[in-house]
């Protein structure tokens, strides 16, 4: 039994993609699944060129197993371009990891996250396409090669705990009194995050005949040095009373992108201190 749990958490000789793999929670997501044996390329529209120390640092540590591609993933044809590059290279890809998006934290341009009522369809139109239209058009490329070569891939969308409902918007005070303005945690983040639940449940009832696994990891806020009145706002909603750390999305993640979840799709998996659990 120990050894077929030692291997239903192996990726060796698979290849994953992760997009937003140098953002926040990234590079820590690619790490779980170097670890694991897969080899990882991420697509960003800043490549390599983030001078993330977490970045550098998994550069140096797992070399060719790990590459960095420039790509929008709200353009078509970048998509195509990379994906046809990553196959070429290490071949088709078992794994896709759609963890970009925009964000709109407690440090955000107020332009983009004020009041609703001078909300800018400019925003909200750019959260919409680089969540949910880079979630399809990156979901579409990989089915489209699974399903006539009979791959039976995986894919790991990446909501929200702003996904299952509205954000307390009070543990924002402390930004408003810091900087004098009406920030507001944006319709537009607990919008697109409701949709990427809603898709995946979609895309795996479309995939599960041809064995394609289709999931959502649905995190907590996760902590980025926030200020302390921040983190304390947050965590008081929590039933384990702190935010989350990037240690407690890496089993979960490893959980749903192997063959240990091989017979869940279509699911949600809520990695969230007890916040949703007291809705």
């Amino acid at each position: 039994m120990h050894q077929n749990l030692k291997k239903a958490v192996d990726l060796a000789g698979q290849v994953a993609i992760v997009t937003g793999g140098t953002g926040k929670l990234g590079p820590y997501m690619i790490e779980t699944l170097l670890w694991a044996g897969a080899r990882v390329v991420s697509f960003s529209r800043s490549g390599d060129k983030k001078k993330e120390s977490k970045v550098e640092e998994l550069k140096k540590m797992y070399g060719e197993h790990l590459s960095f591609m420039s790509v929008d993933i709200t353009q078509e044809d970048e998509i195509a371009f990379a994906v046809k590059n990553v196959i070429s290279n290490f071949g088709i890809p078992a794994i896709l990891v759609n963890n970009a998006g925009i964000d709109a934290p407690p440090d955000a341009a107020i332009e983009d996250s004020g009041p609703f009522e001078t909300y800018p369809l400019k925003a909200w139109q750019a959260l919409l396409d680089s969540h949910l239209t880079g979630t399809m058009l990156m979901s579409r490329e990989l089915v489209r090669r699974w399903i006539p070569n009979g791959i039976q891939g995986r894919i790991v969308n990446v909501s929200s705990l702003y996904g299952e409902g509205a954000p307390h918007q009070d543990i924002y005070e402390h930004r408003r009194k810091e900087r004098g303005d009406d920030f507001f945690k944006p319709a537009a983040y607990t919008t697109v995050k409701a949709g990427i639940v809603g898709f995946t449940k979609w895309l795996a009832g479309y995939c599960g005949p041809h064995g394609i696994r289709v999931n959502v990891l649905v995190p907590g806020g996760v902590d980025h040095n926030h200020p302390k009145e921040f983190y304390n706002a947050y965590s008081s909603y929590t039933m384990l009373g702190r935010m989350g750390e990037h240690d407690d999305l890496r089993w979960p993640l490893l959980f749903l992108a192997s063959d240990a979840s091989q017979y869940m799709t279509g699911a949600k998996l809520i990695v969230d201190g007890g916040w949703t659990a007291y809705a």
